[in-house]
């Protein structure tokens, strides 16, 4: 009906692109060229009579499948947390389950230095709450590595005045293995990013080529 109901009209109104199938890999192909697009990944469906769309309601039959969810896809750092916000009532954003925020604060709670060290370096748009002795590791897991004007990690590698974020970051573990010498360093986020833009750019070549 919404198909029958309107009519495209290139650059101002258009339907999103989709796809109806129950062939996994047909749905893998398609998440990669989305993800290639630079999208975050994809919204599945489900046919069902009754599998409408409810607000702020989860339900089986309307799921995310991010980029980062696939074992095969995505990007971890080791990173060391060096500052932080307050919190303003909501989790929502943060890549924290409610146990992991809550554990994690409790950890750092002890590490609150009165303001950061001479080699932190953080942008004058960004001024964190509090700020923390390097003391933990943390493995993050990102669907992207972006260009950034605000963040720092790698700046002057990549660009000569923006640094290096990370889009949709969530966290996957504490390295308690590793000692914050030991994290991930600016010349190996530049490295990754430039994997990244590599394997993109290959990937709308290949697309051309079909």
């Amino acid at each position: 009906r919404l198909y029958d109901s309107f009519e495209e009209e290139p650059g101002f109104f258009q339907f999103a692109t989709a796809l109806t199938s129950n062939d996994l890999e047909e749905i893998q192909t398609f998440l990669n060229s989305a993800v290639s697009s630079s999208c975050e990944g994809l919204i599945i469906k489900t046919l069902d009579r009754d599998a409408t769309y409810e607000p702020s309601k989860r339900s089986l039959n309307w799921l995310k499948l991010k980029k980062d969810y696939m074992e095969s896809i995505g990007d971890t750092l080791d990173l060391v947390p060096i500052a932080a916000f307050h919190g303003r009532g909501k989790r929502t954003g943060t890549g924290f389950s409610e146990a992991e925020l809550e554990e994690r604060s409790a950890s750092l709670r002890s590490k609150v230095i009165p303001e950061p060290k001479s080699y932190y370096r953080c942008s004058e748009m960004m001024k964190p709450d509090v700020w923390f002795e390097t003391t933990e590791v943390w493995e993050v897991k990102a669907a992207d590595l972006t260009i950034s004007p605000v963040h720092r990690a790698a700046i002057g590698i990549v660009d000569p005045d923006k640094g290096i974020s990370l889009r949709f970051p969530r966290l996957v573990r504490v390295r308690e293995d590793k000692t914050p010498e030991q994290a991930s360093s600016s010349e190996q986020v530049a490295e990754m990013y430039n994997a990244q833009k590599h394997n993109q750019t290959n990937n709308e070549d290949d697309g051309e080529d079909d």
